[in-house]
């Protein structure tokens, strides 16, 4: 993610925070076939008839190009798919693959950030001058066009931001809150002897400085809170 935001140039807090309101981080893929979700819509709902058959066309072109059986993807009742929650016509506009692997995979962790950054890209995210409020708000807006929508995201950002910023200093100090093991306070410290178990955390990355088995915990710790928020 963080590798992905510098070099397109996107705040990496911006695409986790899509990712956030659109799919909870990853944790709702969606329960409806993407190709009956738009089928339903043609067959049975006038108004969208015509929108779902653009859109459908769209899909069968993308699985045809990608070579993906048309029933494998499920998504929302509308006939978004993927962590980042793209209509057909969207994913073949914006989608990009992000390692490099031939593929563009709308479950896939890299071809999705990388997605999101190309989509407010070309929709006016300012590379050069991501301080412009105005041009990343209309970049977000262009996402999904309501005002709402980017404000939850904007909230979201900065849920975000002050969560890492917290568990930075946690670590910075070695100052990790016993309730994150679910242990009391004399078990934790006796458990974990922190000044010898734990070294002190490295800018080299988050979590990178925490024994494997203390790293998947505050990990888990985390994945929960931001699903909370």
């Amino acid at each position: 993610l963080i590798a992905i935001g510098k070099k397109s140039g996107v705040d990496h807090f911006l695409i986790l925070s899509i990712v956030g309101v659109e799919s909870n981080y990853g944790r709702h893929k969606g329960t409806y076939s993407v190709f009956n979700a738009l089928y339903t819509q043609i067959a049975r709902m006038p108004r969208r008839s015509k929108w779902a058959k653009k859109e459908m066309i769209e899909y069968l072109l993308y699985c045809y190009k990608d070579k993906i059986p048309p029933h494998s993807i499920l998504g929302s009742y509308a006939g978004a798919f993927g962590y980042g929650q793209f209509i057909p016509s969207s994913y073949n506009a914006y989608a990009i693959d992000g390692n490099d692997d031939g593929v563009r995979k709308p479950y896939d962790w890299s071809d999705v950030f990388a997605s999101i950054g190309n989509y407010l890209i070309k929709n006016g995210y300012p590379q050069t001058d991501p301080s412009n409020q105005e041009k990343v708000y209309k970049s977000v807006y262009a996402y999904n066009h309501a005002d709402n929508y980017v404000k939850a995201v904007i909230d979201k950002i900065n849920r975000v931001k002050n969560l890492f910023q917290n568990v930075t200093s946690m670590l910075e100090y070695n100052q990790i809150p016993y309730q994150l093991f679910n242990l009391d306070k004399d078990s934790y410290v006796d458990t974990f002897k922190l000044h010898q178990d734990i070294p002190r955390y490295s800018s080299d990355g988050l979590f990178t400085s925490l024994p494997e088995k203390y790293m998947s915990k505050v990990k888990g710790w985390v994945e929960d809170y931001l699903c909370s928020q």
